[in-house]
């Protein structure tokens, strides 16, 4: 399970790409963005790896005061997508 942030944060709008922050990086994450050891395919841990640096990250540029910490529960291990 993937989440966008926690329960008690608002997931944001990223207007340069015209949907939330979280979906932007999750798209880029499957193009293999979030690909971090270059094997061509993304575990869970990986992709989860990849989302809570780049939105937490992002946020704080974008708003002066907000938080968002996307959320994984599940095996990291499992491979979420293989693009060989």
């Amino acid at each position: 399970l993937f989440s966008a942030s926690e329960k008690d944060q608002v997931s944001s709008w990223f207007p340069e790409a015209r949907h939330g922050l979280f979906t932007y990086y999750l798209l880029a994450g499957m193009l293999g963005f979030a690909d971090l050891n270059n094997d061509l395919s993304i575990s869970n841990g990986e992709l989860s790896e990849y989302l809570t640096k780049n939105v937490s990250s992002k946020i704080r540029d974008i708003s002066i005061n907000r938080e968002q910490s996307p959320i994984f529960v599940g095996d990291k291990n499992h491979v979420f997508l293989n693009y060989e």
